[in-house]
């Protein structure tokens, strides 16, 4: 048998209902990587180049916060859910001087969004087509599409599941947890 809900976990969970709320969104953090010359110069070389960021969220997550967390707060270090209106950003301390690292300006406006549509999308693979951009010999273009199609007995596939708000945009179901979604697939 399921277990009683506390009163206090109960009203917090219908708080967060369907109802108007700030958006969440999922944040990365993206850094340069260098190197500084050995005879004490001023010039870097950016590996594997200046207009390459790399994504070190996995290392430098549990060092971020927000500034201000009546604004917004940050769950496990890649999730912005926005509390109230206002500005505050996100910042990134050193784990050795805690001085500032990085840091990002967050807004909070005051326009609440509601869910106006569920989208569940079957991935049962991923294709990958890479191209050289015709006049840009230094661009290349990539771009990755999902199969939904199952092709034998007991292929597995994942579930991409959106949430659809009423300012146009989309947001993944994992930023807001699956404690509030039941699924059932029929075939």
């Amino acid at each position: 048998g399921g277990e009683a809900e506390e009163p206090a976990e109960e009203a917090e969970r219908r708080a967060r209902g369907c109802r108007p709320q700030y958006q969440r969104t999922a944040v990365r953090f993206l850094a340069h990587f260098v190197a500084h010359p050995l005879d004490g110069g001023r010039h870097l070389a950016y590996l594997p180049g200046a207009q390459w960021l790399l994504d070190v969220s996995h290392l430098v997550a549990p060092r971020a916060r927000v500034v201000d967390p009546r604004v917004a707060s940050l769950e496990g270090g890649t999730v912005v859910v926005g509390r109230e209106p206002g500005v505050t950003s996100v910042e990134v301390r050193s784990p050795l001087s805690d001085a500032i690292l990085g840091e990002q300006m967050l807004v909070v406006s005051e326009e609440k969004v509601t869910v106006t549509e569920l989208r569940a999308q079957v991935v049962s693979g991923l294709s990958l087509t890479v191209t050289a951009e015709p006049g840009h010999p230094d661009v290349i273009v990539a771009a990755c599409h999902a199969t939904a199609a199952l092709h034998a007995p007991k292929q597995e596939a994942t579930l991409s599941v959106w949430l659809a708000f009423s300012d146009h945009t989309l947001a993944p179901l994992e930023l807001y947890g699956w404690q509030e979604a039941a699924v059932s697939v029929a075939s």
